[in-house]
């Protein structure tokens, strides 16, 4: 049984009381199941008296993740999509479980070409870069990703004006104990910001109990490595307040409004 399809859960929010958006795609990320303890009953699991996994003794259940990434389009005649498309990263974080298994964690991208009334044609991708990187590692495993996705010729690289999004992990406020790796290879490679780092934007630990203080560095970004054609109106944060009594995520919402200009040929 699937408990919580958050992208079901979230179109009927967006979509109550009248259809204003559709799920133009979804890139499937990482998946994993495993036997879980859900409970925290002692000795009540589906695999009673292990000695080699003594974690089994106690999962009652088989617990199952499975991480996507969508594209939601605004249902309008002035909005036309195209060439959908998607993919994994070949750089992942690999992780022990139980002390048995070795799995990667998938991350990726994925990317579209939209038109939005005069805009002319671009090419909008975003991605997710690992979030348990060590980041002391040189290079570390967001950089090697920001490498795939943002070099000339990569997954975002495109001969139309480029929006890249994403929570990169990877952090352009040097105060903050945040790898800044990932983010100063897209740099390297002609991306510029056109995103606000004021208010900062992430992240509370806490949905319920943590200050608005938390949030106190820059990971959620929007880039474009077409700054002549991509120009920046204006940006924002949301969802740095509580509502009743619970922030919406503990990640606050960064979104900018943009002029793109057609490039010439």
């Amino acid at each position: 049984d699937v408990r919580y399809d958050i992208l079901k859960l979230l179109m009927n929010k967006v979509n109550r009381g009248k259809k204003r958006y559709k799920v133009a795609f979804v890139q499937k990320e990482f998946d994993f199941e495993a036997p879980a303890d859900e409970n925290e009953i002692p000795d009540d699991g589906e695999i009673p008296n292990n000695d080699l996994v003594p974690e089994l003794n106690d999962a009652e259940l088989n617990g199952r993740l499975t991480m996507r990434d969508a594209f939601l389009v605004k249902r309008s005649k002035n909005i036309d999509i195209r060439r959908k498309r998607g993919g994994n990263l070949t750089n992942l974080l690999e992780v022990t479980v139980g002390g048995v298994v070795t799995i990667p964690v998938t991350r990726g991208w994925a990317s579209l070409e939209a038109k939005v009334g005069r805009s002319g044609w671009f090419k909008f991708t975003d991605t997710h870069f690992e979030a348990f990187d060590d980041e002391t590692e040189i290079p570390s495993i967001r950089q090697l990703q920001a490498t795939e996705l943002g070099e000339p010729g990569g997954y975002a690289d495109s001969r139309r004006p480029t929006v890249l999004v994403g929570d990169l992990n990877s952090d352009d406020n040097t105060v903050a104990p945040n790898d800044q790796k990932a983010y100063n290879a897209l740099l390297g490679f002609g991306w510029k910001p056109r995103s606000t780092e004021n208010p900062m934007s992430c992240c509370v630990n806490d949905l319920f109990t943590a200050p608005p203080s938390q949030f106190d560095h820059h990971i959620d970004h929007v880039m474009t490595n077409s700054p002549k054609q991509v120009k920046l109106l204006s940006s924002s944060v949301t969802g740095r307040e509580q509502v009743g009594g619970i922030y919406p995520s503990d990640h606050a919402g960064v979104f900018s409004k943009l002029r793109i200009k057609p490039k010439r040929r």
